[in-house]
């Protein structure tokens, strides 16, 4: 579906939220005011994770009883409108997670509160419960979060520091220091599944595996592989589904009755995964 915006809504002193229909990326939108604002106006999107709404940040804080302005995409232009009040500006708070445990498949994340301007990973380390430092990747996400990555180990404690300034914000306000530790479970707590595809019509394919109210816990994405592994699932009762990504963008799409275009394909697997601890399960996947 195309890009459809919604109506603004104001939600602080620097920030306003964009629903949208269809698919977009962030950074191919462009702000082009019509209403009068300061010579040194900026601005900056950043995606509401799981949701189709985008936030736009703005500087200096808009001082104006309402703004309209173009929102220009790469295949629409549109003309939107919102009444602006005096409300308090958000500023920079760093929340990470996990707290506690750590999973073998997940990263560390940083959330913080406002954009990224700039990310120094130098002024980060990572130590073992040995006090042996960690080597680790990272990655400024598009939802305005950061990941680290590094390879785990069961049965280990991981202490992260993060000195002052290792984020600043588009207002020049920099992080707090960080201090996080962060434990691995056994690996017999844990469940591995190879799902082997059969009479797949095309690829790509994308395999998820969900819980019973369909909150995505894993996926892959295959090309033309038809055996695919998760590790370390946590036990429990998981749906197991294929979607055909015809448009190749790593994601299910819906349909658009004007374009007479159907959704993309979703096939389930009949009964539900019963995955157990310290369990190596092989299940067939008939598409």
């Amino acid at each position: 579906m195309p890009f459809q915006p919604e109506r603004p809504k104001q939600l602080s002193g620097n920030k306003l939220l964009i629903g949208y229909r269809g698919t977009i990326n962030p950074d191919s939108l462009k702000i082009e005011p019509i209403s009068s604002v300061p010579e040194n106006f900026e601005y900056k999107f950043t995606k509401v994770p799981d949701k189709d709404s985008l936030h736009v940040w703005t500087k200096p804080l808009l001082e104006m009883d309402s703004i309209r302005f173009k929102l220009i995409a790469p295949n629409r232009t549109d003309t939107l409108f919102t009444r602006i009040n005096k409300m308090p500006a958000d500023t920079l708070l760093v929340n990470t997670e996990p707290s506690g445990n750590l999973d073998f498949n997940s990263p560390v994340v940083f959330k913080p509160s406002t954009p990224i301007e700039e990310f120094n990973e130098d002024l980060i380390t990572l130590i073992n419960k040995d006090s042996l430092s960690v080597e680790f990747s990272s990655e400024v996400r598009p939802d305005n979060s950061v990941a680290l990555r590094f390879p785990k180990d069961e049965n280990q404690t991981y202490n992260l520091l993060a000195l002052p300034g290792t984020i600043t914000d588009i207002y020049g306000s920099t992080s707090d220091t960080i201090k996080k530790s962060f434990k691995t479970r056994p690996f017999a707590d844990f469940a591995n599944l190879t799902v082997n595809l059969q009479n797949v019509k095309s690829y790509p394919v994308i395999v998820q595996l969900t819980d019973e109210k369909g909150a995505v816990k894993a996926e892959k994405y295959s090309t033309g592989e038809s055996s695919l592994r998760f590790e370390f699932l946590t036990p429990g009762k998981y749906l197991l589904r294929a979607i055909y990504d015809v448009n190749e963008n790593g994601k299910w799409d819906t349909g658009n009755y004007l374009e007479k275009r159907k959704p993309e394909e979703i096939i389930y697997l009949p009964e539900p995964l019963d995955i157990r601890p310290n369990w190596d399960m092989t299940e067939p996947f008939s598409l």
